[in-house]
């Protein structure tokens, strides 16, 4: 079965929040070679987007 990488998903990978050991452990299962993932071509765009208004990741604020 090939499951759908959303970028939500990818971005728990990098920043602790709510659901991240669920991703993590997700991520863990395609290294392991347990499951494929595919991604949206548009996966890149999202998460860009979403790092943007992230305040742990805008450079120069505290």
């Amino acid at each position: 079965m090939i499951h759908v990488l959303d970028a939500s998903v990818a971005l728990k990978w990098f920043v602790e929040e709510s659901g991240t050991a669920r991703a993590l452990a997700f991520r863990d299962d395609f290294l392991a070679g347990k499951i494929v993932l595919a991604s949206p071509d548009l996966l890149l765009y999202e998460a860009a987007n979403v790092l943007r208004f992230k305040r742990e990741f805008i450079e120069g604020r505290p």
